[in-house]
């Protein structure tokens, strides 16, 4: 069973909707009683750091999801969730599960919120996927790690894996059938 982590907003519905198509049993989990039963858990977002740590602290998942041995893989704010920290709220701490923190978009003439379809180069190839955020990881800092790269004013990190822990920046569940191929890639990594 797949735990979907639910802080009230986000993309839950349409990463329902994709793990529906792929016929995935999932379920929402909304505070850390419901991981039982779980094998992995998928943890999305969309909206502020901040707000969104301040979310899982409140619903005790912080702790939960620092504990939790299993495959755990991060979309889009998911994803930065996981490191120490962002640009965007100074003084939050992240998950701290991986080192590293995110930074605004500040080349010159650039937007600053990188929304829409890019190519991002993972394992071997060249992909076509979804994005919308304001905040990147410009640079890995961890050990070993599988990386998928994105440019918009500069490279930076639009997918990972490392061990037991998985980041997609982008939304698979929007990026057509290849973003379901990875997002079922994905949660078939231990």
């Amino acid at each position: 069973m797949i735990g979907v982590l639910d802080l009230g907003w986000g993309n839950l519905a349409s990463l329902g909707h994709g793990l529906d198509t792929l016929g995935k049993p999932w379920r929402p989990v909304t505070d850390p009683s419901e991981l039982a039963g779980c094998d992995r858990l998928v943890l999305p977002g969309v909206g502020a750091f901040g707000s969104a740590m301040e979310a899982l602290r409140a619903r005790g998942l912080d702790g939960a999801l620092r504990a939790w041995p299993g495959p755990l893989l991060g979309i889009c704010l998911g994803m930065q969730l996981m490191l120490e920290g962002s640009q965007e709220a100074p003084g939050v701490a992240g998950l701290g599960l991986l080192p590293g923190a995110c930074e605004a978009f500040d080349a010159p003439d650039l937007r600053t919120l990188h929304m829409g379809w890019s190519a991002m180069d993972f394992q071997g190839r060249t992909r076509p996927v979804y994005f919308v955020h304001g905040y990147r990881l410009r640079a890995w800092t961890g050990s070993e790690a599988d990386l998928g790269v994105a440019d918009h004013g500069g490279p930076f990190v639009a997918a990972f894996r490392c061990g037991r822990l998985g980041g997609f920046q982008f939304h698979p569940e929007k990026s057509g059938p290849d973003g379901l191929r990875l997002l079922e890639e994905a949660l078939a990594w231990s």
